[in-house]
Protein backbone atom coordinates (compact mmCIF):
# COMPACT_ATOMS: atom_id res chain seq x y z
CA UNK A 1 0.00 0.00 0.00
CA UNK A 2 1.17 3.39 -1.04
CA UNK A 3 0.57 6.59 1.09
CA UNK A 4 1.39 10.18 -0.70
CA UNK A 5 2.32 13.09 1.32
CA UNK A 6 2.68 16.65 -0.46
CA UNK A 7 5.24 18.81 0.91
CA UNK A 8 5.19 22.42 1.32
CA UNK A 9 7.03 23.13 -1.92
CA UNK A 10 4.40 20.41 -3.87
CA UNK A 11 6.88 18.13 -4.46
CA UNK A 12 5.87 14.64 -4.31
CA UNK A 13 6.71 11.56 -1.81
CA UNK A 14 5.99 8.17 -1.72
CA UNK A 15 6.37 6.23 1.18
CA UNK A 16 5.67 2.48 1.27
CA UNK A 17 3.34 1.22 4.01
CA UNK A 18 3.31 -2.42 4.69
CA UNK A 19 0.11 -3.35 5.64
CA UNK A 20 0.97 -6.52 7.89
CA UNK A 21 2.41 -4.39 10.72
CA UNK A 22 -1.13 -2.17 11.22
CA UNK A 23 -2.12 -5.22 13.04
CA UNK A 24 0.87 -7.15 14.54
CA UNK A 25 0.05 -6.52 18.36
CA UNK A 26 -3.84 -7.20 18.19
CA UNK A 27 -2.93 -10.52 16.29
CA UNK A 28 -0.51 -11.43 19.02
CA UNK A 29 -2.74 -10.45 21.91
CA UNK A 30 -5.38 -12.79 20.49
CA UNK A 31 -3.05 -15.21 20.02
CA UNK A 32 -1.65 -15.01 23.95
CA UNK A 33 -5.59 -14.94 25.13
CA UNK A 34 -6.36 -18.27 22.87
CA UNK A 35 -3.72 -20.24 24.70
CA UNK A 36 -4.72 -18.80 28.30
CA UNK A 37 -8.23 -19.94 27.69
CA UNK A 38 -7.27 -22.77 26.03
CA UNK A 39 -5.12 -23.47 28.99
CA UNK A 40 -7.52 -22.78 31.64
CA UNK A 41 -9.80 -24.81 29.89
CA UNK A 42 -7.91 -27.64 29.67
CA UNK A 43 -6.59 -27.68 33.55
CA UNK A 44 -10.76 -27.06 34.54
CA UNK A 45 -11.66 -30.15 31.69
CA UNK A 46 -8.12 -31.98 33.81
CA UNK A 47 -9.61 -31.93 37.41
CA UNK A 48 -13.30 -32.48 36.73
CA UNK A 49 -12.35 -35.95 34.99
CA UNK A 50 -9.23 -36.69 37.09
CA UNK A 51 -9.35 -40.34 37.89
CA UNK A 52 -8.96 -39.02 41.83
CA UNK A 53 -10.89 -38.22 44.41
CA UNK A 54 -11.21 -33.78 45.19
CA UNK A 55 -9.30 -34.26 48.34
CA UNK A 56 -6.07 -36.32 46.56
CA UNK A 57 -6.20 -33.68 43.76
CA UNK A 58 -5.84 -30.78 45.91
CA UNK A 59 -3.41 -32.59 48.06
CA UNK A 60 -1.29 -33.12 45.22
CA UNK A 61 -1.88 -29.79 43.74
CA UNK A 62 -0.73 -28.23 47.09
CA UNK A 63 2.60 -30.33 46.59
CA UNK A 64 3.15 -29.49 43.28
CA UNK A 65 2.74 -25.62 43.84
CA UNK A 66 4.83 -25.97 47.05
CA UNK A 67 7.73 -28.15 44.93
CA UNK A 68 7.06 -25.11 42.62
CA UNK A 69 7.42 -22.24 44.36
CA UNK A 70 10.93 -23.88 46.24
CA UNK A 71 12.51 -24.04 42.47
CA UNK A 72 11.59 -20.76 41.49
CA UNK A 73 12.62 -19.25 44.83
CA UNK A 74 16.10 -21.14 44.39
CA UNK A 75 16.31 -20.15 41.19
CA UNK A 76 15.71 -16.47 42.10
CA UNK A 77 18.25 -17.22 44.49
CA UNK A 78 20.99 -18.12 42.55
CA UNK A 79 20.21 -15.03 40.23
CA UNK A 80 20.79 -12.80 42.35
CA UNK A 81 24.12 -14.38 43.78
CA UNK A 82 25.22 -14.40 39.90
CA UNK A 83 23.93 -10.84 39.42
CA UNK A 84 25.96 -9.71 42.62
CA UNK A 85 28.73 -11.62 41.60
CA UNK A 86 28.72 -9.64 37.97
CA UNK A 87 28.13 -6.22 40.06
CA UNK A 88 31.40 -7.05 42.20
CA UNK A 89 33.25 -8.02 39.16
CA UNK A 90 32.25 -4.30 37.34
CA UNK A 91 32.95 -2.73 40.40
CA UNK A 92 36.34 -3.87 40.53
CA UNK A 93 36.60 -3.49 36.88
CA UNK A 94 35.61 0.55 37.26
CA UNK A 95 38.07 0.87 40.67
CA UNK A 96 41.46 -0.51 38.51
CA UNK A 97 40.05 1.92 35.39
CA UNK A 98 40.00 4.85 37.97
CA UNK A 99 43.34 4.09 39.86
CA UNK A 100 45.16 3.77 35.82
CA UNK A 101 43.51 6.83 34.90
CA UNK A 102 44.87 9.04 37.82
CA UNK A 103 47.89 7.53 37.59
CA UNK A 104 48.00 8.71 34.16
CA UNK A 105 47.00 12.30 35.32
Amino acid sequence: MFQRILSRKFTLEIRIVHPHNWNVMTNTNKIIAALGIGMAAGAIAGLLFAPRKGAETREMLAQKGTKISGTIKEGFQEGQKKFNSLKDGLREGLNTINKKVEEVM
